[in-house]
């Protein structure tokens, strides 16, 4: 059963440019549960490749949310462009600040860096880099783990059923 535990350490600088940590309740609520993630090619997708003979690219690797308001995962546009792939479907997309707009959809494996966790979802294409992301783990990935989130001590903890 694996099992990923979350405290954020967040610094923000003072008014003189020095570091200061906030404590990890606040870290919690302002960034969310943030885990670091690899975005591969899916299982077939790699087993194709490799027996053309062709080299996988590496993955990419960055930070994820989990977002329990989220009822798909989402990967970055740019991510799934830099890692070769290739738009599967589109969809509508409802959002807290976009209404039923079209995106693409990406067959894509999403790792869990540290936990062992690899969810093999079809995601939608979702501009993240602005928020220093590659993607957002929504209730599809969650449906299969159970997630403890103590706001007052600043922790999270994931695990996969």
């Amino acid at each position: 059963m694996p099992l990923l535990h979350i405290e954020p350490k967040v610094e923000i600088l003072d008014r003189y440019g020095r570091p200061q940590a906030i404590p990890p309740s606040v870290a919690l609520q302002r960034r969310g549960p943030i885990v670091q993630v690899a975005l591969h090619f899916p299982t077939a997708f790699s087993k194709e490749l490799v027996s053309r003979g062709e080299n996988l690219p590496n993955p990419m690797v960055g930070d994820a949310v989990i977002d329990t308001g989220a009822s798909n995962s989402c990967i970055d546009f740019e991510a799934a462009t830099e890692l070769g792939l290739m738009p599967v479907d589109v969809s509508r997309m409802q959002s807290a600040s976009h209404s039923d707009h079209e995106v693409p959809v990406y067959f894509a494996a999403l790792e869990i860096l540290g936990m062992g966790a690899r969810f093999e979802l079809r995601s939608m294409g979702a501009s993240l880099r602005a928020q220093n992301l590659i993607a957002l783990i929504g209730r599809d990935a969650l449906a299969s783990s159970v997630l403890f989130y103590d706001g007052p001590t600043g922790q999270a903890t994931l695990v996969l059923v």
